[in-house]
């Protein structure tokens, strides 16, 4: 009989190992940990560590300004895309300037509105700069690279007198 007890085996004898001292399982636990630790500290990186650069527009339109400058017109397209930009530049200073969106105004709207907040000085180039590139754009109009160079200049005075006019106000 006792050669019949030796042939027995207790299943609980051979399998009573404990899930968490398994180690598969411990390995798969760490991964999910380290997971869920990742995922927590990214969350906390980007709310408090990652803030945006904030971006300042004047300095955007300035240099796109400059690259305008530099530019070659070859055809009457081009021509038409550049004055596009270059009142398109205009009309975003405007909103930066004077905190307005005059982005769905035509050329004259946003003169006439010059004429009722600005200067009479500034409400002029604004008048060279929207109504002058109109047979430009619209035309058929050639431009010359001289005439560009002008008009690019005007814009680049008109936003160093508002800045400057804006910095005269703030002082008093």
């Amino acid at each position: 009989m006792s050669d019949v007890k030796e042939e027995i085996f207790d299943i609980y004898d051979i399998w009573d190992e404990s899930l968490w001292t398994q180690t598969w399982f411990i390995l798969i636990l760490a991964i999910i940990l380290t997971i869920i630790v990742s995922i927590v500290l990214y969350f906390i990186y980007t709310i408090y560590f990652n803030k945006p650069a904030k971006i300042d527009s004047l300095a955007i339109i300035q240099k796109r300004l400059a690259v305008l400058g530099n530019i070659s017109i070859k055809n009457e397209q081009d021509g038409k895309r550049i004055y596009f930009e270059l009142t398109e530049l205009l009309k975003q200073y405007i909103a930066y300037q004077y905190h307005i969106s005059v982005q769905g105004l035509t050329d004259k709207e946003i003169v006439d509105w010059a004429c009722l907040v600005m200067p009479e000085d500034q409400v002029n180039k604004v008048k060279q700069l929207l109504l002058g590139v109109t047979s430009i754009k619209f035309e058929h109009q050639i431009v010359t690279l001289e005439r560009l160079k002008k008009d690019v200049q005007l814009m680049q005075e008109f936003i160093d007198k508002s800045i400057q006019e804006s910095t005269d106000c703030k002082d008093i």
